[in-house]
């Protein structure tokens, strides 16, 4: 929803979204970007979890479809779903299913390295049904100066053992002064992270 500047006449601003909980802005272009998680009850492997780039007016495909606009009869079998779909807009990133994606930060005018400048960062929780656990660490996304978004890659992990054990559960990720702040809400901890050329 959004609204004029004094809260009055709400509107929608976006629909279609399933679990948008956490979100950043690209200072430079305006960019909102959220995370998604994807339903559960359709495998290992599906449907994979998302960022988005959240603009007016746009549909992003919940409960009717997801992925690329491929539909979902969970939910629906009507013509207006399918309509729906068809016009849905694409995840801007595809992540590994259940991966549970929660905090977001986009690294701007990084002090940590050339490598994170203009990287989305995004907090895994952690699967909780998954048959293989998956998740469990914070990954980065480059972002190029066209907008285009690279592959994925590990930044932390160690949150889940070799033989499965979970350590922590990342939840939110966030910078000040030079200095980066990632969430567990396992143990509770807030990890403190610098970043030395050494």
């Amino acid at each position: 929803m959004n609204s004029d500047n004094d809260g009055e006449n709400l509107r929608k601003f976006a629909t279609g979204l399933r679990n948008s909980v956490f979100m950043t802005q690209d200072t430079r272009s305006g960019r909102i970007y959220a995370t998604e998680m994807g339903r559960d009850s359709l495998g290992d492997e599906v449907p994979p979890e998302e960022i988005n780039v959240i603009e007016f007016g746009k549909f992003y495909g919940w409960p009717y479809c997801y992925d690329d606009s491929i539909l979902d009869r969970s939910f629906s079998t009507s013509k207006e779903a399918d309509d729906a779909c068809a016009s849905a807009t694409s995840p801007f990133v595809k992540m590994q299913a259940h991966s549970a994606p929660l905090g977001i930060a986009l690294i701007e005018n990084s002090v940590f390295g050339d490598k994170l400048n203009n990287n989305l960062l995004v907090a895994f929780h952690g699967s909780w049904n998954r048959t293989v656990p998956t998740g469990y660490k914070v990954i980065s996304i480059p972002v190029d100066e066209n907008g285009n978004a690279g592959q994925p890659i590990d930044f932390i992990s160690g949150w889940l053992t070799n033989d499965g054990t979970v350590v922590d559960r990342p939840v939110d990720i966030k910078t000040w002064d030079n200095v980066m702040y990632i969430t567990g809400d396992k143990e509770g901890i807030v990890y403190r992270v610098t970043y030395s050329s050494q």
